[in-house]
């Protein structure tokens, strides 16, 4: 039998912790979106009384069936095999349009959304000087700072949802994965 990569380890140990917490987020899709010149699909994230919004790249849509009608495919479904001829060239019409019928978003698994905001919040213990050496910020940068005290807020959220102990382990997990 062939060993288990440390980062399967981590998920697996990160979903069971999870699901004895029971903190599973519930994701609802909201739509691409685009900020920053960043196309994006966006979905709220509600764990307990934190709400949010979590961000996934474009690149982790699949191409669904052309009979699949499906607004958002559940996690782990296995796309249909387009040909390059059936996929057209890139950037030409044919192309796009087969792109907005058929890329569809896939929900995120919620042990990635958690531990996402797990590590997002992991600034709460650092000073914003440290944070930004540690992040490679510039300390003069106000979108820094912003995005500093976003993630502060998030690390206060989650030490008021989940005990030191439980959160320290979900830290553990989330910086292996």
């Amino acid at each position: 039998m062939a060993d288990i990569p440390d980062h399967e380890k981590a998920r697996e140990g990160a979903r069971k912790l999870i699901d004895k917490l029971g903190i599973a987020p519930t994701l609802s899709y909201l739509g691409k979106r685009t900020e920053d010149e960043w196309e994006h699909d966006a979905w709220d994230v509600v764990m307990g009384t934190y709400r949010t919004t979590y961000k996934t790249g474009l690149g982790h849509r699949v191409w669904a069936k052309p009979h699949d009608v499906r607004a958002v495919l559940p996690f782990g479904y296995k796309p249909h095999k387009y040909s390059l001829k059936d996929l057209g060239t890139a950037n030409t019409i044919h192309r796009e349009r087969m792109e907005q019928r058929h890329l569809k978003p896939i929900v995120p698994d919620y042990v990635d959304v958690v531990c996402s905001l797990v590590r997002d919040g992991d600034a709460v213990n650092y000073s914003f000087l440290d944070w930004c050496a540690e992040y490679g910020y510039s300390s003069d940068s106000i979108k820094a700072r912003s995005m500093y005290d976003t993630c502060c807020d998030i690390g206060q959220r989650m030490r008021q949802q989940i005990k030191r102990g439980d959160l320290e382990k979900l830290q553990e997990f989330a910086h292996e994965l």
